[in-house]
């Protein structure tokens, strides 16, 4: 099944992460980075973690456990992981 954006048309699972990200976290899309880091760079909480979760899981029709976000510390971590657990 192919990764979709926000709005349902079909795009590159980096591209609608960074838009999740850029909504959920307040900040420009075009700013974000790969090397941005999910905690220092965008104040990732245990709240905004669970958020975070849902959205992306919205996003891409798909569920994660709780710990998912163990040991993802980056963007580029984030796309990682998602990318295993959606075996895309």
């Amino acid at each position: 099944m192919p990764a979709t954006d926000l709005h349902g048309a079909a795009a590159d699972l980096d591209d609608v992460l960074r838009l999740v990200l850029a909504r959920q976290f307040r900040v420009p899309p075009d700013e974000l980075t790969g090397d941005h880091s999910l905690v220092e760079d965008l104040g990732m909480d245990d709240e905004s973690a669970r958020s975070l979760l849902t959205a992306v899981g919205d996003s891409l029709d798909a569920s994660f456990p709780d710990d998912f976000l163990d040991g993802v510390r980056t963007c580029d971590d984030l796309t990682a992981a998602v990318r295993v657990a959606i075996g895309e």
